[in-house]
């Protein structure tokens, strides 16, 4: 190590610049600075944009989103009402499932829903609850089975809810045909698939167009 710069300042043992002019005494301080310049004088790295994922059964976050909010469109479904009433009430919470599924998966991720987007997260938050609802059907009608006769106890229950009506008595001699019987489950399933889909589907599209000015 020199004991003068080129300045003629005179160096103190293991000084790394000189501390008249401050030049560099050692080339690795030299490089350490052009380095340290160049990354100072670099130009900042464009942010991450996260990919907006389609809305699909391969969406985790919006399947989180779909299988939670069906969870509740089922727990709310069993509050006990009167038949009209409870028609009226399912209606209600089936729409309102789509629209919540829309604000949970905004909330969870961030991404703005278009109208298109809305339909899909409500169609399958309908989806699930339709699963979720046909599962339980089903024990229901195990479980009358394993206790008698399932087109005895479906009639019966017809009987109960029309009254005096003459209809009824018809109908009942048409359930207790057992083609008949599997033509009108096949036909109830359909029914609730369809109600159950497409109401949640509604509420998606109204909670997209509800946010849509916030994307």
């Amino acid at each position: 190590m020199p004991e003068f710069c080129n300045c003629g300042a005179q160096l103190p043992t293991d000084a790394r610049f000189c501390h008249k002019c401050g030049k560099p005494l050692f080339e690795e301080v030299a490089a350490e600075e052009v380095e340290a310049a160049a990354i100072a004088a670099a130009p900042p790295p464009p942010p991450v944009v996260e990919a907006v994922l389609p809305i699909d059964f391969h969406n985790g976050k919006a399947i989180r989103a779909s299988l939670f909010t069906a969870s509740l469109i089922f727990f709310f479904s069993t509050v006990p009402l009167p038949f009209a009433a409870a028609l009226l009430w399912r209606v209600v919470i089936l729409v309102a499932g789509g629209f919540l599924s829309v604000v949970f998966y905004r909330r969870w991720t961030g991404q703005p829903m278009t109208v298109k987007s809305g339909a899909r997260i409500g169609w399958i938050t309908g989806v699930f609850a339709f699963v979720l609802t046909l599962v339980v059907l089903t024990m229901a009608m195990v479980a009358i089975s394993s206790n008698g006769d399932l087109i005895s106890a479906w009639t019966e229950q017809m009987r109960l809810q029309g009254g005096n009506d003459p209809g009824i008595e018809q109908a009942v001699e048409v359930m207790k045909q057992p083609t008949s019987f599997a033509l009108l489950i096949l036909l109830v399933i359909a029914i609730l698939f369809g109600v159950t889909t497409i109401l949640p589907s509604l509420g998606g599209v109204l909670a997209a167009k509800v946010f849509e000015k916030d994307g």
